[in-house]
């Protein structure tokens, strides 16, 4: 499914990349992630899933559903900033 269609009834504050990029699936565990897959970096009570951003595009993940923007990020990587992931 289209990144786009998935992010119809969310309300992002910032979009880096194509919103048009095909999605295979959706993960919070960045050890688990897919190729084509959407990575969700959430915060949680001990570890920032933040951290685990590269890792997850290392394994294949095509975008990133964030709270944080990366400081740098990687060509071919669509970022989707929320305020709450």
């Amino acid at each position: 499914m289209e990144l786009s269609k998935l992010l119809k009834n969310i309300k992002p504050t910032a979009i880096v990349g194509d919103a048009e990029v095909e999605i295979t699936g959706i993960n919070i565990d960045s050890r688990k992630i897919g190729p084509d897959q959407l990575f969700v970096a959430m915060k949680g009570t001990q570890v920032d899933g933040h951290r685990f951003i590269s890792k997850a595009i290392e394994l294949g993940a095509k975008a990133v559903l964030c709270e944080d923007m990366p400081e740098n990020t990687v060509e071919g990587v669509t970022y989707v900033q929320v305020a709450s992931t």
